[in-house]
């Protein structure tokens, strides 16, 4: 499924947890491994008086930056592993993505950090763009507040909604469940009710919307373990019932019970030909306290 990762780094200490994630993964998938730093383009830098100079400067901690993440990842027993550094024209962003196009990168995987002291954790521009635009699955790694546990994937959590790309992810989640040996892979449900149906002004038939989405998550989740099923992975089922949003639901759940990995879809919105994250998508990848894989 994994054969060509390509894991984006920029010196810090998140990039080298994404690292770490990588070797996992590219272990269990024999994959090989391109680390990549893309040097910003000039003009976030406006004018610098050294010209040339600076820039040279620039490729050289580059490839510093990239050795020092593809010899981390060779020591953790990765036998393909390249280096590349790039000069980002315009965004950093797309460069990255038409360099992992050019290559047939089939996951990207990157860091992400906290902003400020804000509780809510929020992926950088960076990471965030990754996952909005990328063609391939992306892989948002997030470890404990200190930065320095390894990233470990033992509790994996997909969820579902009964849709073609919750089906996708379903897959993504059995076999990397199966790769990696997992303790548990639990697919879960979120039965969303509108806020109207405790708000007392409207009549609201809250049995029978209850009912409703209980039928869709038994339908959606017994999907998740027929797949698994086929490849003998076993599968804990869980619906649980949230107001609102959906993003909530399956954040606490993955606290609670303490997961390692989110594995969920995204779908294109209307006709454009850029890839959006959808709603839920985009809320689990921003306030999840632990790694998100965002399947295509």
């Amino acid at each position: 499924m994994f054969s060509r990762i390509l894991v984006a780094v920029d010196g810090s200490e998140n990039a080298l947890r994404a690292c770490e994630a990588g070797a996992t993964l590219a272990k269990a998938y024999a994959a090989e491994v391109t680390v990549i730093h893309a040097i910003p383009s000039p003009s976030i830098y406006g004018a610098p008086p050294a010209g040339e100079q600076f820039y040279r400067k620039l490729d050289e901690e580059a490839k510093g930056i990239a050795e020092k993440a593809a010899s981390a990842i060779e020591r953790d027993g990765v036998a393909k592993v390249r280096r590349e550094t790039l000069r980002a024209h315009g965004s950093t962003v797309q460069s990255l993505l038409d360099y992992a196009s050019s290559t047939k990168s089939e996951l990207i995987v990157c860091g992400t950090r906290g902003l400020g002291g804000f509780r809510r954790m929020m992926i950088g521009s960076v990471s965030s763009g990754l996952v909005a635009h990328a063609g391939c699955p992306v892989l948002v790694v997030r470890t404990d507040n200190a930065g320095k546990k390894r990233p470990e994937f033992r509790r994996i959590l997909v969820a579902v909604d009964g849709s073609e790309e919750a089906r996708t992810a379903a897959k993504v989640a059995v076999d990397v469940a199966k790769k990696l040996e997992a303790e548990e892979l639990t697919a879960l449900y979120i039965m969303t009710l509108p806020w109207a149906a405790y708000s007392g002004d409207v009549a609201v038939p809250v049995e029978n919307i209850e009912d409703q989405l209980e039928e869709v998550g038994e339908m959606a989740t017994a999907e998740v373990e027929a797949i698994a099923q086929k490849e003998g992975v076993k599968v804990k089922k869980a619906i649980e019932e949230e107001v609102g949003s959906s993003v909530g639901g399956i954040t606490k759940y993955a606290a609670a019970e303490k997961v390692d990995l989110i594995v969920l879809g995204t779908r294109g919105l209307g006709g454009v030909k850029r890839l959006l994250l959808g709603s839920v998508a985009n809320g689990v990848v921003t306030y999840a306290g632990c790694s998100v894989l965002v399947a295509r």
